[in-house]
């Protein structure tokens, strides 16, 4: 079985004791996910999180946001996760609702498909002796300070998905409750006004939506690259002065948007990297946005890491990219579910998870603890 020792949530149920459970109640399981699905009803002991906080490597442990805020979540809501998440991001591909700028969280595409477009973007600039200037921009805490009345806004007019299926979205993130773990102690329900928890199967997914309407590039020969929540800006002109000008337009459109929906960029965090400038420092400033009369230009620096893959002042790649090699997600062997969800839409959600299933809606035990 793979990752057999995964934490579980607060009911401290396994991975592994679902392949025990007897088929009577796997058929209770399964009428429960269907009857969920049905409704639009995402079910309440499902919604409460037990939050460990991980250290971040060579961070200042008194300091709160040193700390990395993870889910453990109910193995029984990954489950329910996993079969929305599935059907979810096929209806996205099938129906082409996502942005072209988005790479991250999606089939057929991959960070080597971003990082291609991005080498390929600079080295045609080199050739034809353009100046090319790169943003890298960190989002502050993408997952813990998703604005919920904005998502939902989002999921209910921007994607034209069928009714059940915005109101059991709308439902995921309805009462929302945490419980915080550090070392040996816990502590009381914390009501979740904000945020999507991470370590949920579903979480990226709706990152990826709520950032889905991210403007396109104001001047038509620049570059928007996205992957989840990281976000890289690519401007050229034929001159320096020119080619910091259109990178500030660029910044100025985002942050309008991100200001509006409530999404906070880290300044401290974001690099400006000059390609093959032919001028050495300094160059003109560049800020985040011309709203803010206060802020500091952003930092210009001689090399930045973009997915894994290193580049400098020079356009040389100082390190190999880091690709990742998942074990693949196999289906969960336990259940079959199967709903036809939104008459409306005349799609079909099936939530497919099985493997020896007996009859429509029963389901069966894997044949041994490595058959996950």
């Amino acid at each position: 079985m793979r990752s057999p020792r995964k934490a579980p949530g607060s009911s401290q149920i396994r991975r592994d004791a679902l392949i025990h459970f007897p088929d009577n109640l796997l058929q209770a399981l399964t009428h429960l996910y269907n009857a969920s699905l049905a409704s639009g009803y995402f079910p309440s002991c499902f919604k409460t999180a037990l939050v460990a906080l991980i250290p971040k490597p060579h961070k200042d442990l008194t300091d709160p946001k040193s700390y990395r805020p993870i889910s453990l979540l109910e193995f029984l809501s990954k489950i329910f996760e996993r079969i929305i998440n599935t059907q979810l991001r096929w209806y996205l591909e099938d129906h082409t609702l996502l942005s072209h700028k988005q790479f991250g969280f999606r089939s057929h595409h991959s960070t080597q498909d971003a990082l291609n477009i991005i080498t390929n973007y600079v080295h045609n600039n080199k050739d034809r002796r353009r100046k090319t200037v790169l943003v890298t921009k960190d989002v502050e805490r993408a997952f813990d300070t998703v604005w919920h009345a904005g998502l939902k806004y989002k999921l209910c007019t921007k994607f034209n998905f069928p009714p059940l299926i915005k109101i059991l979205l709308c439902n995921f993130l309805d009462d929302r409750k945490l419980k915080l773990k550090f070392l040996h102690h816990v502590s009381g329900t914390i009501r979740m006004h904000a945020g999507v928890p991470q370590g949920s199967t579903l979480s990226p997914t709706i990152i990826t939506l709520y950032t889905n309407d991210l403007p396109d590039p104001t001047h038509t020969d620049s570059l928007t690259i996205l992957y989840a929540d990281d976000c890289t800006h690519l401007a050229r002109h034929d001159a320096l002065s020119g080619v910091v000008r259109r990178i500030n337009d660029e910044l100025d459109t985002v942050s309008r948007w991100e200001h509006r929906w409530r999404i906070k960029t880290n300044a401290t965090k974001t690099k400006v990297l000059f390609l093959n400038p032919r001028k050495r420092p300094p160059y003109d400033n560049i800020y985040l946005n011309s709203f803010d009369r206060l802020q500091a230009p952003l930092q210009i620096t001689h090399s930045c890491t973009i997915l894994g893959l290193t580049f400098d002042t020079d356009f040389r790649n100082n390190a190999s990219p880091c690709l990742l090699h998942s074990e693949g997600t196999r289906p969960l062997q336990c259940l079959t579910t199967t709903f036809e969800l939104g008459s409306e839409g005349g799609r079909r959600w099936a939530g497919t998870a099985k493997q020896g299933s007996k009859g429509q809606g029963g389901a069966k035990r894997g044949k041994s603890e490595g058959s996950s």
